[in-house]
């Protein structure tokens, strides 16, 4: 059987969207699999304006990647680690301190990034720089700041001896979380840490304002041109964080399909005050070839519809 590529799913009339009158969800509209979810919440009101097949939302428990360095950001930012222009080199591969025992371990990108600052390194998702970071927080810090950020809860125990550089790149195996967690979080950020109870509970997060304008530059910057290039529509300045998960049944396979990833994908716009945040979780396929194509439609959608979308 010929393999498919993810993003020639996104063809066809499946994504022809309508919203509901009560704008509560797409009018019969389905993603490329069964399995796939999304959701965008209205972050001034708390409320879930559209849903798209909700019925999997309980059943997606999967690791969040790459999505949590927005969180450890925040852990490198406060604590000092990170600061002013600092910049970490990526050669494509990071060796970790012999008593991990953890090996070598690959940047996704294996052609390496160079010297980054933060606000770059989240842009581009540098496994490099955020290895680095890890490992100087320390695991008992990373999870008392995930936690912090509402992704603690579905930890493995003992966290305290995890691998901090694993822990740092939501790639901690047997941590898995579901897609209100990380709707939750992408809110947070979005709202620059200011609590908010609707259907989707927003935690409060007391960062100083310079370190989520840092977050925010970064997911700016991915939209515009690092691993989120593409999903903004012309004209609606949208922040972003992507997170490509290799399906654990893979692991050590020398030859690998779209289908054999996962993907999650967190959105929130317009800036500089953003209305509107997004979750997408796509159970086959790679954020950069699946994820970002049908987020910028969600985009789309919302912004045509925006009219009937008032709280």
């Amino acid at each position: 059987m010929k393999r498919r590529i993810c993003g020639a799913w996104l063809c066809g009339s499946a994504l022809a969207w309508g919203l509901q009158a009560e704008c509560e969800g797409f009018a019969q509209s389905q993603l490329p699999h069964p399995r796939d979810f999304a959701a965008v919440l209205n972050l001034q009101t708390g409320r879930k304006v559209a849903l798209l097949q909700p019925e999997q939302a309980s059943r997606i428990q999967a690791s969040p990647g790459s999505t949590v360095k927005c969180a450890v950001a925040a852990a490198a930012l406060e604590t000092g680690l990170s600061y002013g222009q600092r910049t970490l080199h990526c050669p494509g591969w990071w060796d970790p301190p012999p008593q991990l025992g953890l090996g070598r371990l690959p940047c996704w990108d294996s052609r390496g990034h160079g010297s980054l600052t933060l606000s770059e390194a989240l842009a581009q998702s540098c496994n490099v720089h955020f290895y680095q970071l890890g490992w100087e927080l320390g695991a008992v810090a990373l999870s008392e700041w995930l936690h912090r950020f509402g992704l603690g809860n579905a930890l493995p125990l003992a966290t305290e001896t995890a691998p901090p550089p694993l822990l740092a790149t939501g790639q901690l195996p047997g941590w898995q979380v579901d897609p209100w967690d990380l709707l939750a979080y992408g809110a947070a950020i979005a709202r620059r840490g200011v609590p908010l109870e609707g259907e989707v509970r927003i935690p409060a997060l007391h960062l100083a304002a310079p370190i989520w304008d840092s977050i925010h530059a970064g997911l700016r910057l991915a939209a515009l041109s690092g691993t989120c290039r593409g999903i903004a529509p012309e004209g609606i300045p949208v922040a972003a964080k992507s997170g490509t998960i290799l399906n654990s049944r893979r692991v050590g396979r020398r030859i690998l399909w779209a289908e054999d990833f996962q993907a999650w994908l967190l959105a929130f716009w317009p800036l500089p005050q953003p209305r509107w945040a997004l979750v997408l979780h796509l159970h086959q396929g790679k954020a950069y070839e699946a994820a970002i194509p049908l987020a910028r439609q969600i985009i789309e959608t919302i912004a045509s519809s925006s009219h009937s979308l008032q709280p």
